[in-house]
């Protein structure tokens, strides 16, 4: 028994769909980098110290600031340069910014990868 002949034109449909269904598809989404993910923490923090649980869940268990000093970290505005990433630890230089956009400290941060999340190890203040 012989096999139809599968015509050139038909092939090149699919060859076409199939790389049309790739580019508008992709090839799925690695999600978030590392970077990304402290830098969201970082970003979301000032906004978090309104809340004490929720201030604390942006910290490694233990390692959260006093209550007392919680309020202080809504004083500023926070960006990060490149982290320095080891495994399940990471490092970056934190500028901390009031309203108008001046820097007026920058500190070493510590961070430390639980589970699949980023959280603060060490955030000092000036």
């Amino acid at each position: 028994m012989s096999r139809p002949v599968v015509s050139d034109r038909f092939q090149l449909v699919v060859a076409v769909t199939a790389i049309l269904y790739t580019t508008i598809i992709g090839c799925g989404d690695p999600g978030p980098t590392d970077a990304e993910r402290v830098n969201v923490t970082i970003a979301n923090l000032s906004e978090a110290a309104l809340d004490s649980e929720s201030f604390q869940s942006f910290f490694v268990d233990g390692s959260a600031p006093d209550e007392s000093q919680r309020h202080r970290y809504r004083e500023y505005f926070y960006e990060m340069d490149p982290l320095d990433i080891s495994r399940n630890s990471a490092t970056t230089i934190v500028r901390m910014m009031n309203a108008a956009g001046e820097v007026l400290d920058e500190q070493e941060w510590v961070f430390s990868k639980v589970d699949t999340q980023w959280k603060i190890s060490d955030a000092p203040l000036p």
